[in-house]
């Protein structure tokens, strides 16, 4: 089956992935496993879903793949520039062969890199906007990964910078990117000297894991539980979109990783 839509103007692309029942067995790094109430988790992602329809993206969902319990974190699997996507090398061997699920999907619209050993690299830990990447140094990406990606993008006038990641998963966990270009940032994840050449808006302490909320168009999408965080967009006029994502952040999951969101070309 050809899984590609077709599109009349370049429009933005949401690929989702519904939960497997598994989820609840997935890795853990930085938190207690916790029960997670499957329907509850299940109707939490269909929300997510319906939220980033209601924001104008065009979503292709994909099944459940039951052999991979944190294959609903479909943004791990690639890096999708406009010239062509990075297939990630995951850096836990339960999830490396996740990659072959999306591969068929992203060859309908970009050229496809595959990552080899010793690099390896998650979507989680990459941050574009225009002409910079960074890319965290963490648990799942390593300074290989980093050297590639910059081997693979300096001639197209991209400038790579890898950002020290330490307490939590992904740099995505630490920092992500707001609509008007500044990064929302949790400073005591990450090494902030290496974010120098960007604005940045410190989350309350408060509520650490804040700092991941996933920006479409002028919108934050954000968990509806960090309330602090939320006041705080509002009042630098952000519009934020609260969402419940309880269920889900017990396997470690925020807004940003549970899409894979792309131009098509």
């Amino acid at each position: 089956m050809d899984s590609k839509i077709d599109f009349q103007t370049n429009e933005k692309l949401a690929i989702v992935r519904a939960p497997a029942s598994a989820l609840a067995s997935g890795e853990r790094s930085f938190i207690e496993r916790e029960p997670i109430q499957f329907e509850t988790a299940l109707q939490q992602h269909s929300n997510y879903a319906a939220a980033l329809t209601g924001l104008g993206l065009h979503l292709l969902h994909l099944p459940a793949m039951e052999d991979f319990p944190d294959s609903v974190f479909v943004e791990d699997t690639a890096i999708i520039l406009d010239e062509f996507a990075i297939l990630a090398r995951m850096g836990t061997e339960s999830r490396r062969l996740e990659i072959d699920g999306i591969a068929p999907i992203l060859r309908a619209y970009r050229e496809v890199i595959h990552l080899e050993a010793p690099a390896s690299l998650e979507g989680g830990d990459v941050i574009v906007s225009g002409k910079k990447i960074l890319i965290g140094i963490s648990r799942r990406s390593n300074v290989s990964g980093v050297q590639r990606v910059e081997q693979l993008t300096k001639s197209l006038g991209y400038k790579v910078t890898p950002v020290s990641v330490h307490g939590c998963l992904h740099l995505k966990t630490a920092c992500t990117l707001l609509p008007d270009g500044r990064l929302l940032l949790n400073p005591r994840w990450v090494d902030s000297s290496a974010l120098a050449e960007f604005s940045t808006l410190e989350i309350p302490k408060e509520e650490p894991w804040a700092s991941c909320q996933l920006s479409v168009g002028n919108r934050c999408v954000i968990d509806e539980r960090h309330l602090a965080t939320i006041e705080l967009l509002s009042r630098e006029k952000y519009h934020v979109q609260p969402i419940p994502l309880s269920e889900l952040a017990k396997a470690e999951a925020g807004p940003t990783c549970l899409s894979l969101i792309f131009n098509t070309l």
